[in-house]
């Protein structure tokens, strides 16, 4: 069986690479953001056919193929006899997606553009409403050394993580559509089923794709969100969730929380990481 996992970033897709990745035999080759799909390169020689009594492998993906620099070659996994596309309420992915960006930000190893972040993010987990997720955006960009307007934010944004998604589903009909909130709430029954495979929740993620790993709950957006960016990202969002979530609404949190743990905590923890990796001293924060 060979099985091909699509989604954006930010969307669950390690998650479920490594759910699938448990219930699939030791020999399977698991392939991480490949760009591509080469089945020369996994053909098993003539020995380990025979061992396998001329079985060919299980192959897993997980393809990211919506990425703007460097999209994968979906079409090199088009003879793949099980494809999945990920999706998740892409207000919860946004937010994620923005504290996220601090891993790959310019300012990772600068204390002072960092400390600046964290201080906007602490503004915000005292008092939700002080600060928009709109806020949140210029900060960022403007640390990052990137010029920023809304207006061009919107449009790239929802080039790339609304209209690309949604044509390549187009295009792609029949994949089978796996929801986020379905996997984080251990509904995987109707995956299960498509696959053939009994899934373990909670799998065993490698320390070096843990830092993706946030909440791991859906709705948080309630509480990030302000009534202004309610009224800028709803028409950004709204062919999205037509298509996978019919009838959402954009009712906030009458009192909302943010807790550091999953914002100046989780940006700092992520940001150390990397710093420790590149044998940086630690920002105490």
């Amino acid at each position: 069986m060979k099985v091909v996992i699509y989604g954006l970033a930010r969307s669950g897709t390690t998650a479920l690479f490594y759910m699938v990745k448990g219930a699939l035999p030791a020999d399977a080759v698991c392939l991480f953001e490949p760009r591509a799909f080469d089945p020369r390169a996994f053909r098993p020689r003539p020995l380990a056919r025979l061992l396998r009594r001329r079985r060919e492998p299980d192959v897993l993906a997980k393809v990211l193929p919506f990425r703007p620099a460097e999209p994968a070659d979906a079409a090199s996994f088009s003879g793949f006899d099980k494809q999945i596309l990920l999706v998740r309420d892409p207000r919860d992915r946004l937010v994620s997606r923005l504290l996220y960006g601090a891993y790959h930000s310019t300012f990772y190893d600068r204390d002072e553009s960092l400390a600046a972040f964290l201080s906007l993010l602490r503004r915000k987990e005292a008092d939700p409403r002080s600060v928009s997720v709109r806020e949140l955006l210029q900060t960022f960009a403007e640390l990052n050394g990137d010029e920023f307007s809304f207006d061009g934010w919107a449009a790239d944004y929802a080039r790339h993580s609304v209209r690309a998604p949604l044509d390549f589903h187009d295009c792609h009909a029949g994949l089978f559509v796996c929801k986020y909130e379905e996997m984080v709430e251990e509904r995987l029954g109707a995956v299960e089923e498509y696959l053939g495979l009994k899934l373990r929740p909670g799998p065993a993620v490698p320390a070096e794709h843990r830092r993706v790993a946030r909440t791991r709950a859906r709705g948080n957006w309630r509480d990030w969100l302000t009534p202004e960016d309610v009224e800028s990202l709803r028409p950004l969002h709204r062919p999205y969730l037509e298509r996978y979530y019919a009838g959402a609404d954009w009712e906030l949190s009458a009192r909302p929380t943010v807790p550091a743990e999953f914002g100046s905590g989780y940006v700092l923890r992520i940001v150390n990481e990397r710093r420790a990796a590149e044998g940086l001293r630690p920002f105490a924060g």
